[in-house]
């Protein structure tokens, strides 16, 4: 009950904020969305982005109705309306093919996460680097104590359980049966999220620091982010950030992006040196970190639990996708799929081709736009949303939506405008 009480409080707090200022009240709620434990009412869990969400919009509509204005010169926002609408579609199409109900709460969750960045872009609209910088860093200074905590106290299992467990996301499930953490969850649940926010996190600080852009404790910040990823034994920040910097270092040489900072190039060398100090200290802490460095030398080798067709845990989805090739079968659960580990997968399977070339389409055209005008941080936003995706579903997803907010508004600004500093 203690978890839920937590989120009762920021319920509270999140409404008497939004009463006095709507910007400040759209940052609390997704703040709050990533770091508050469940609402838990007679056995039903509620995540706080959910349970919050309609007194959130409905209160933002009061203050602000133009949030949601549709233009006749279609924003990129707008366009994923219409991939809302093929969702809806296929799972239309899906309920007659296989006999299954309609998939509410899922197509809830699309909706949501698709008025949520229609909200951040509306804060994004005045001094964006501030914005996302106030959301993401109080969620890594938070997540980086728990993991800390996780790591350290074994008896904290059970806490993190009764915050953060919910019959749609088990994992936590496995360190209460251990009786310990094997690798850090943070507030997410899960380390795959984890590591994707870990991977997200980094890339934008790389940006501030290429952009030199004034944030406190920046260096911290980009330390800080990478620790998390390792700590939770995460892939995707493990292999995603040197791919990153690879590609920093090649945009640096092509000319593609700005170099106003040169520090960047002692990024390696501390990078290596914090890297070998965290790997000690997991190895005193018994986390299996050995394991997953060895993916650096072969990095391809990480995606064959994923995608290998014979022994992956999505060879079951495979069938289903080729049957629906074209439209695909919406989010509906069908012969027990599974598509928890690639955003890729999960598009083809609920949308078919064209829900992949129009949702890819729309994020490579805005990758393309802030790439030709050098907005070296959204363009590192647009890299980890692809290569987040080889890992987690995270198209439409409360993380993502920061960094998709982002590159839109960078992407929909006048060329010469000039995207404020904090």
């Amino acid at each position: 009950m203690v978890g839920t009480w937590i989120a009762i409080i920021f319920l509270i707090v999140l409404i008497a904020t939004l009463l006095k200022d709507w910007k400040q009240g759209v940052i609390l709620y997704v703040i709050f969305s990533l770091i508050s434990p469940n609402i838990n009412i007679n056995g039903i869990q509620l995540s706080f982005e959910i349970a919050a969400f309609f007194p959130f919009l409905i209160l933002l509509l009061l203050k602000n109705r133009k949030i949601f204005v549709i233009y006749k010169k279609w924003s990129y926002k707008q366009i994923l309306w219409l991939y809302f609408l093929l969702v809806f579609v296929s799972a239309l199409l899906s309920m007659i093919k296989y006999n299954v109900g309609l998939p509410v709460i899922p197509l809830f969750g699309y909706f949501r996460i698709i008025c949520i960045i229609f909200i951040l872009q509306a804060l994004y609209e005045e001094n964006i680097d501030y914005q996302i910088e106030k959301i993401i860093t109080p969620v890594l200074y938070i997540n980086f104590f728990a993991s800390v905590v996780q790591l350290t106290i074994p008896s904290s299992v059970q806490m993190f359980y009764d915050f953060y467990f919910k019959s749609s996301l088990t994992p936590l499930n496995e360190v209460l049966r251990l009786g310990y953490f094997n690798r850090a969850y943070g507030t997410f649940g899960t380390p795959v999220l984890l590591g994707v926010f870990s991977l997200f996190t980094f890339s934008v600080y790389l940006g501030f620091l290429i952009e030199i852009r004034p944030i406190k404790f920046l260096k911290i910040k980009i330390i800080l982010s990478g620790i998390i990823g390792i700590m939770a034994l995460s892939k995707t920040a493990i292999i995603g950030i040197p791919v990153i910097l690879i590609i920093t270092y090649l945009f640096i040489i092509s000319g593609s992006i700005r170099l106003k900072n040169k520090k960047i190039f002692l990024i390696p060398f501390f990078t290596i040196l914090i890297g070998y100090v965290i790997t000690q200290i997991l190895v005193y802490l018994n986390v299996p970190i050995l394991y997953y460095l060895r993916f650096l030398n072969d990095p391809l080798r990480a995606l064959t639990t994923r995608y290998s067709s014979d022994t992956g845990i999505l060879s079951g989805t495979y069938q289903l996708i080729s049957e629906n090739l074209v439209l695909g079968v919406g989010p509906s659960e069908i012969r027990d799929a599974f598509l928890g580990d690639s955003m890729y997968i999960g598009v083809l399977y609920t949308t078919g081709i064209l829900g992949l070339v129009l949702y890819f389409g729309i994020i490579s055209i805005s990758i393309l736009k802030v790439f030709l005008l050098k907005r070296t941080i959204a363009i590192f936003c647009g890299i980890a949303l692809l290569l987040a995706g080889f890992a987690a579903p995270v198209h439409l997803d409360i993380i993502s939506s920061i960094f998709v907010a982002y590159l839109f508004s960078s992407a929909e600004m006048k060329k010469t405008s000039k995207v404020n500093e904090v």
